[in-house]
């Protein structure tokens, strides 16, 4: 099967904005070779849960809404203050900045989680650094054994934005 030219990925405002100040610009993406699933070839599955489109709307939904407790928006907390910690123990910031962190999101208003899509395309895979090389996401964490979402981990954001990285928000 041929690589696709483009991978996908929703993240929020509110992560990326911390991506930017605390994590030298890097940001710890989920990417999809589809942005909608439920428009993806018959053999490729991409469930709600890993579909960029699905993520998008979701979050949107809740954002409009001003719903403080949805879920897909206590998840991305919780994976803000888990991602917080690895990058404490990673070194890349200081326990103040990790409780900075913690009061941002503890303070974070619904709009805060507004959806921000990443489009990355693949046209010189052979030129990323083998970090920025889509990772087969563990068997552990796929929907299902067959669902072909990938960890693509610290994405420069100054990438971003070029002549053919797109971030894009509402």
């Amino acid at each position: 099967m041929p690589l696709p030219l483009l991978l996908y990925s929703t993240n929020t405002w509110l992560t990326w904005a911390i991506g930017q100040r605390y994590y030298r610009e890097l940001h710890y993406c989920w990417c999809a070779p589809y942005f909608d699933g439920r428009l993806a070839p018959r053999h490729f599955q991409l469930p709600p849960s890993s579909s960029p489109a699905e993520i998008y709307s979701s979050l949107a939904g809740a954002v409009a809404r001003g719903d403080r407790h949805s879920g897909i928006i206590e998840r991305n907390k919780v994976g803000a203050l888990r991602g917080a910690l690895a990058k404490r123990k990673q070194g890349v910031i200081t326990r103040r900045q990790q409780s900075e962190i913690g009061a941002i999101v503890a303070d974070a208003v619904p709009n805060d989680f507004r959806p921000v899509l990443f489009v990355y395309p693949l046209e010189a895979y052979e030129l990323w650094p083998m970090r920025y090389r889509p990772q087969s996401e563990p068997t552990r964490f796929r929907w299902s054994t067959s669902c072909q979402a990938s960890q693509v981990g610290d994405l420069m954001s100054s990438n971003l934005g070029g002549p053919h990285d797109q971030v894009f928000q509402e």
